[in-house]
């Protein structure tokens, strides 16, 4: 039998609280033989359950007694703590955020009890921290291989150093005649991520880019709020006429964590929204001429905000896929930001 028990009582039977109310409650300790107490400690903190790594903050530490109590004795001590600002409370499949109450009895030279209590913190937002909305950005002008290049630049520096290894390894076989023990794995290897690289960019970039010409992708805002509208275009200038099947827009909300680190890491992910707009039915894009395909998409009035933290996230994008007839479709992905409402609004919910 522990030396002392432990209960918190909230005085908000509903347990819901949004940034800046004050949290109080009752801690009650029922001493079941003489104990002697160095601290009884009361914190608040958030968690993340699920399936990614775990993620938490302690804040607001308290002490609310030190000294001893009586065998059979019943104690109460008030508390007033400030509540969780963020981030808010979720309550998912792969990833959920929990705050908590905790206090724990300190007892020398013994087992120390401790006691949770749960409470959920709506996502708002104070006014001080609205963020500014990002501003449009002026349409690009760049001919087809400066577009290539601004997109893709990444990749001849990652194929490159691996193509002079792979040639050096070849000279010098040609040369001595032989190989190193060992290279014959890296020379290997080297031609398949190459070759698989190289085919990847091909057929499911360079082709697309190369059929539409300049695309792009417009959004008027990446930060938005629930209940919003996402609104953008689609630009494009082709070189000659283009059949493309439909145009299609798709928001979607997941869930994603990550569990273990390096190369143990595993990535799990849940869909929490999706929703799939033909913003452009088959039509025939006509060659150079500058073409605006505007689309209009809004949001769920439901749903959480997006939250990032270091292995567990909320996220929302946008996706725009062309379909191009006898083409690898082309397609585009953008971060959506998804604010909490200000705290003076949607108080009573």
């Amino acid at each position: 039998m522990p030396s002392c028990e432990l209960s918190i009582r909230l005085n908000r039977s509903s347990r819901k609280y949004v940034p800046g109310d004050m949290v109080d409650g009752v801690v009650r300790v029922v001493a079941n033989r003489d104990v002697s107490c160095s601290g009884l400690i009361l914190s608040s903190m958030w968690k993340t359950h699920g399936r990614g790594n775990v993620e938490n903050e302690e804040l607001n530490l308290t002490k609310l007694f030190a000294g001893t109590w009586s065998a059979g004795s019943a104690h109460e001590y008030e508390f007033s703590v400030p509540s969780g600002c963020w981030p808010p409370s979720y309550e998912g499949n792969v990833v959920s955020i929990v705050h908590y109450i905790n206090v724990k009895a300190e007892i020398p030279w013994g087992r120390d009890p401790h006691k949770s209590c749960r409470y959920w913190v709506k996502p708002r937002r104070l006014q001080q921290e609205e963020v500014v909305e990002s501003e449009s950005k002026p349409r690009s002008t760049s001919s087809l291989p400066v577009y290539l290049f601004k997109q893709y630049w990444w990749l001849p520096v990652i194929v490159l150093p691996l193509t002079a290894a792979f040639l050096s390894k070849i000279v010098a076989f040609f040369k001595y005649g032989v190989i190193e023990p060992g290279d014959d794995f890296f020379v290997v290897m080297v031609m398949i991520s190459v070759t698989l690289v190289s085919l990847w960019f091909f057929f499911f970039q360079f082709l697309p880019a190369r059929a539409l010409g300049c695309p792009e992708l417009f959004i008027d805002k990446d930060y938005l709020r629930l209940g919003g509208e996402v609104r953008g275009q689609f630009l494009t200038t082709t070189r000659k006429d283009l059949p493309v099947s439909s145009m299609i827009a798709v928001i979607k909300a997941t869930e994603v964590c990550s569990s273990g680190s390096g190369s143990s890491e595993k990535y799990y992910e849940h869909v929490i929204f999706e929703g799939r707009q033909v913003f452009q039915s088959a039509t025939v894009l006509r060659a150079d001429k500058a073409l605006s395909f505007p689309f209009r998409f809004k949001l769920p009035k439901g749903g959480p905000c997006s939250v990032q933290l270091a292995s567990n996230r909320l996220s929302w994008g946008l996706n725009v896929r062309i379909e191009i007839p006898n083409c690898p479709d082309w397609q585009q992905t953008v971060p959506l930001w998804i604010e909490p409402p200000l705290l003076a609004e949607r108080k009573s919910d």
